[in-house]
């Protein structure tokens, strides 16, 4: 996350941890009339009929072609600069600045 003026700072801050799942329904497009292969990215299944298709997405893939992945984040480093008084923060509980 980052705001205007604010610094972040993250160090390994996303680890994949993709593995072979079966394949789910993420979204329905009517773009096409056919069916292709190409039309699914990362090994997505494409099924559909003269008006519509889909892609079945393997997980951690999602979206209407599986173009976006899942990804799990195991930690972050936060450093912002508040001002005093303006405004109040959740990190780790509720602490009001």
């Amino acid at each position: 996350m980052m705001c205007s003026s604010d610094t972040v700072s993250h160090q390994n801050l996303i680890q994949n941890r993709a593995s072979q799942h079966q394949p789910w329904l993420t979204s329905v497009s009517e773009e096409h009339m056919d069916c292709d292969m190409e039309d699914c990215s990362n090994r997505g299944t494409c099924s559909g009929n003269k008006k519509y298709f889909a892609c079945l997405c393997f997980k951690p893939y999602y979206g209407r072609r599986c173009e976006y992945e899942y990804v799990e984040v195991d930690h972050v480093n936060l450093l912002a600069h508040i001002p005093k008084g303006k405004t109040r923060a959740l990190l780790d509980g509720a602490y009001e600045y």
